[in-house]
């Protein structure tokens, strides 16, 4: 069953602008926030299923507008940020929900490791860029998906690449911890700011990642996994879903979600001096500083 915001949770008029929306959570995501009358930014790489998503989450009489972006792609989410940012007068949630894992080495176009491009630059290029929207809200919530697997990240600053000895899940689970330290780190450079960051570990779900370019015993474990023990869609989008409509976590920033709970993350993701310098090499990399971050 889809979840769906309770009566308190309404989200007429709000604008939410979802990453990842095209499948596995962001689709359920999508079609809970439409009809919960939220107004909806939707952006994944497939256009026909970001069409037929956005198709289905309007039947409730809400817009959805669609945007077909490679995220993994610094120069495309730079130009999707400023054109979201030039459209919208305000941003009331932003849903970092694109994810992916690659099990064999691969760069983007500008050069970085995909995994990195994706799960770590690209909703720090977003955030940053849409943050004086988010703050014109006036109760501003961004949400990143990370992951459980975060506790076995390490974060690598002389190869963040992996480009010594590639191992996609090294690469995955540090890309994990990493949206951790930017959270933790938007939390305290941004508490000025009617906004709040918070993450969560959406649970194992039943969907198509880690499937892509998975072969042998590799997508033979992905298999068996799932079916033994992953959770459904449905269930997985209980938590973003929380943090993105809920009035209990309205003042909450800085936090980390399991199960719609407040969990204490790793060590490691908490290392306020990692997350600084975590932070340096996202602004080298995305070239953000080309872009002012904070104009109105």
């Amino acid at each position: 069953m889809t979840p769906t915001p309770t009566a308190a949770t309404r989200m007429d008029g709000k604008c939410v602008v979802l990453t990842g929306a095209s499948s596995g959570i962001g689709a359920v995501l999508a079609g809970s926030l439409g009809r919960a009358g939220a107004d909806l930014v939707l952006v994944g790489r497939d256009p026909v299923r970001l069409g037929a998503i956005a198709r289905s989450a309007t039947k409730s009489g809400t817009r959805a507008r669609v945007y077909p972006v490679d995220l993994a792609d610094t120069s495309s989410t730079r130009t999707l940020a400023a054109k979201l940012r030039e459209e919208n007068p305000r941003v009331d949630v932003l849903i970092n929900n694109a994810g992916a894992i690659q099990h064999t080495f691969a760069t983007t176009p500008s050069g970085d490791e995909r995994t990195f491009g994706l799960n770590v630059l690209a909703p720090f290029i977003l955030t940053e860029t849409l943050m004086p929207r988010l703050a014109a809200s006036g109760a501003g919530r961004v949400v990143n998906v990370s992951s459980s697997v975060h506790s076995m990240g390490v974060m690598d600053f002389e190869d963040l690449d992996r480009r010594r000895a590639y191992g996609g899940w090294a690469a995955y689970s540090q890309s994990k911890l990493a949206l951790l330290l930017l959270t933790y780190e938007s939390a305290r450079r941004h508490a000025d700011r009617p906004v709040t960051f918070n993450a969560c570990h959406p649970g194992f779900v039943r969907t198509a990642f880690g499937e892509e370019g998975s072969t042998g015993m590799r997508g033979a474990f992905f298999g068996v996994a799932k079916r033994i023990a992953a959770i459904s869609p449905e269930k997985g989008a209980e938590t973003p879903l929380y943090l993105a409509t809920s009035p209990d976590v309205a003042h909450i920033s800085g936090a980390y979600f399991v199960r719609r709970r407040p969990h204490r993350s790793s060590p490691a993701s908490r290392d306020a001096e990692a997350a600084r310098r975590l932070w340096e090499v996202c602004e080298q990399r995305s070239g953000l500083t080309e872009v002012p971050a904070v104009a109105a």
